[in-house]
């Protein structure tokens, strides 16, 4: 495998995240800390765009630029030699009913990896 990804997610129970920051009426953020690391010897591209989430009746959410000043925050993509890693935060939108969200990692085109990585948010 070339890369790997390490994942902590928390949700919010309602709108406000920061004092800057606020959701749509009805949604709350879902803040998605990653970490993808590149283990093979060609550079990849790590795309915090690559996340994805999904609620049990299958309605995808995809990510959304951070709006505040924090440094934490991914940005759009990184290129990766080997044995570097990018970390940072992944923020999402979603309705405050949205159960059962499923965090999806797409790893693109690298070579000998997999092509979809799975995380269950609880």
């Amino acid at each position: 495998m070339y890369s790997t990804a390490k994942v902590t997610a928390f949700k919010w129970g309602g709108p406000a995240v920061t004092n800057a920051e606020f959701a749509k009426d009805g949604y709350t953020f879902v803040l998605i800390t990653a970490e993808v690391k590149n283990t093979g010897p060609d550079t990849i591209t790590a795309l915090s765009g690559g996340f994805s989430l999904r609620d049990s009746a299958g309605k995808r959410f995809d990510s959304i630029v951070n709006r505040g000043t924090s440094n934490y925050s991914w940005g759009f993509s990184k290129d990766l030699g080997k044995n570097q890693y990018v970390r940072g935060s992944v923020t999402f939108e979603v309705p405050l009913p949205a159960k059962d969200l499923v965090l999806y990692y797409d790893f693109g085109n690298v070579p000998n990896c997999i092509k979809l990585a799975e995380w269950k948010i609880e």
